[in-house]
């Protein structure tokens, strides 16, 4: 288990694909990139539709995104 949350596994991910947090916020189908800020910080929850698609966005499964249990792939 990774001693990352799944806030700063988010961040990384989404940097690692050289995405802005408003860039990441459309791919995920959120409309406010403030949503993705406290996703990353940790400070709100992500809901499992929320989740799903962030999975997606990513290209991780929701168990790599929410254990930590390997890099995401392209």
């Amino acid at each position: 288990m990774s001693a990352e949350t799944v806030g700063q596994r988010i961040r990384r991910l989404r940097r690692g694909r050289g995405w802005t947090q408003c860039e990441f916020g459309v791919e995920a189908g959120v409309s406010h990139y403030h949503t993705v800020l406290r996703w990353e910080q940790d400070k709100k929850r992500v809901t499992v539709d929320c989740f799903a698609r962030i999975a997606r966005a990513l290209n991780v499964s929701m168990d790599d995104l929410y254990y930590g249990t390997r890099e995401g792939s392209e």
